[in-house]
């Protein structure tokens, strides 16, 4: 049987042969760059007293890494989408590795952040590069092949948050540094995946400056609409991040009857927290696979509106499994986790089953655009999720100031995020008609099929 994305219509022809095993090399990229995007978060208690952090610089290192992948990404996506090159998703893999794999060597915060600002930039350049080779290696099913990318990417967060507080305790931080051989076969697999396949179909930008101003004009409305509610979404999956830091630093403490945190307690905490990174990223890619695979057009738009609301229901559970600093004791402590991981994984099909579909919408609105449509989707949005964790720490310092107690100042925390995310899912409202019918003219083959990309 033909594969379906190299044949069946005109210009399909041109992908270049052995697409499924490509594309396969574009998905497993993406699991491995994702695991490297994994590490900081579930051992920053590690890294906090390793380097004497205070709270707010953990907030801050969180944050540094979303500007820097986020800035970054429509940068790479408008370079890679001018000059029709792959070669900068290729380096930015390399270049998150290197930096990964020097994290357990930094002496300081400051080595700290610019380890974790040059890995950030490294994994954000390789997502729209990823994204886009994966939707045109999917030919007529893009958003089956959409919905794999980004439930690989999410199987490898987590894997990172599963696996590496485990490893940092048994191996040391140091050892991170193999993390870099581990990505040399993925760097050589992804430069075959996609290395010479075009962005775009030769005929794409004749199509689109054929479309009326007014149609044009609404299908870039509905690109920012598309894109203002995955800021949203982002903002909310970095708030959580945090939350979940605190949340398992205060059920360490319960479980020890203590309450100052030291190294041993930061581990314990590292994996808790590991532990519900995971199922939360489970929920995201379960969720993003399952909506690529079985939502229709026609229903991408309810779906964009339902999921979000059911997920901020369910992150209003949280305050309820809040520990109560301290006084819960460790026989309410195990049911709080397990509810806490089933919560986890819901505000996870919440703000992420909808991504790749936010992805391949926008790429069929901007057919001549496709790594710029999917960094917008991702990076442009996700740059914004930078003021999340510092946003939620302030918070969460001041309401515990003016409450006294911290475990109540996280449930008002999680009552604002549940709000954030309900308000993405609203933004759904107003998309057009064209951000679900839209179709995406065929894909063309080698780098030389565009010559240069005319002004838009």
């Amino acid at each position: 049987m033909s594969n379906p994305a190299t044949s069946g219509a005109p210009g399909l022809s041109h992908l270049p042969s052995h697409t499924t095993a490509r594309l396969a090399c574009v998905v497993a990229a993406h699991l491995v760059v994702d695991l490297l995007s994994a590490v900081v978060i579930p051992i920053l208690s590690v890294l906090e007293g390793r380097l004497s952090m205070s709270p707010s610089q953990g907030a801050l290192l969180i944050a540094s890494g979303s500007v820097s992948s986020g800035l970054i990404q429509p940068v790479v996506a408008l370079v890679s989408d001018r000059f029709d090159t792959r070669w900068l998703g290729t380096v930015g893999f390399l270049a998150a590795a290197v930096c990964v794999g020097l994290i357990g060597y930094a002496q300081s915060f400051e080595q700290l952040l610019i380890l974790q600002i040059i890995a950030a930039a490294g994994i954000g350049a390789f997502h729209p590069v990823g994204a886009a080779g994966a939707g045109q290696l999917g030919g007529l099913r893009r958003a089956r092949a959409i919905s794999t990318f980004y439930a690989a990417g999410l199987a490898g967060g987590v894997m990172g948050a599963v696996l590496v507080p485990q490893y940092v305790k048994h191996m040391g931080v140091e050892a991170l540094i193999w993390m870099l051989p581990l990505s040399v076969p993925f760097i050589i697999a992804l430069m075959w995946g996609v290395h010479g396949v075009a962005h775009r179909s030769r005929s794409a930008h004749a199509e689109h400056a054929a479309l009326s101003a007014a149609e044009r004009s609404s299908r870039w409305r509905d690109v920012w609409l598309l894109y203002s509610a995955n800021a949203l979404r982002f903002i909310v999956n970095m708030m959580l991040a945090t939350l979940l830091i605190r949340w398992s630093e205060l059920v360490a403490l319960d479980r020890a009857g203590a309450t100052v945190l030291d190294q041993v307690l930061r581990t314990e905490a590292s994996k808790i927290n590991g532990s519900l990174q995971a199922v939360m990223a489970g929920g995201m890619g379960v969720s993003g696979l399952l909506m690529g695979l079985l939502i229709p057009q026609r229903l991408e738009r309810v779906v964009l509106i339902a999921l979000p609301l059911i997920g901020s229901v369910a992150i209003l559970l949280f305050p309820v499994l809040a520990p109560s600093d301290g006084g819960n004791g460790p026989a309410n402590i195990g049911l709080g986790v397990v509810g806490a991981a089933i919560v986890a994984f819901l505000a996870g099909v919440g703000y992420a089953g909808v991504m790749p579909l936010t992805i391949t919408m926008a790429q069929r609105l901007l057919p001549h655009r496709t790594s710029l449509a999917s960094g917008l989707m991702m990076g442009g949005a996700w740059s914004l999720a930078a003021c999340g964790p510092p946003l939620v720490q302030w918070m969460l310092g001041t309401l515990t100031q003016q409450t006294g107690s911290k475990a109540t100042a996280m449930a008002w925390c999680f009552v604002v995020v549940a709000s954030l995310l309900a308000m993405s899912g609203l933004l759904g409202i107003p998309l057009g008609r064209r951000a679900h019918t839209a179709s995406v003219p065929p894909p063309a083959g080698g780098p030389k099929a565009v010559q240069g990309d005319p002004p838009t």
